[in-house]
């Protein structure tokens, strides 16, 4: 027997918006989320482009040092426990 699933919302953190407004402008007009990433523009690198997530940079190892909309309340010491993709998914969540 099989068990029903419900959605009860929908979340987003991702290059062509961080909430389903954006998401669904984006869609609409057509905009993708690629750009130039300067990390990648080496001689050695043949893919310069990426999607990136906006708003948030978890670039740094430390996650003491992430910055993310200040709209997302996040403890320091539950963020401690977080990888980036993560810190992108409580935040689509909440």
């Amino acid at each position: 027997m099989s068990q029903a699933v419900v959605v009860t919302g929908v979340g987003f953190i991702c290059p062509i918006g961080n909430d389903q407004a954006a998401v669904v402008e984006s869609l609409r007009g057509l905009r993708h989320g690629l750009s130039i990433y300067p990390r990648f523009e080496k001689p050695d690198v043949p893919v310069r482009v990426a999607g990136l997530v906006k708003e948030f940079d978890a670039e740094s190892t430390d996650p003491e040092d992430w910055t993310f909309p200040a709209n997302y309340k996040i403890k320091r010491e539950v963020l401690r426990g977080f990888s980036p993709h993560v810190l992108y998914a409580h935040c689509a969540l909440t």
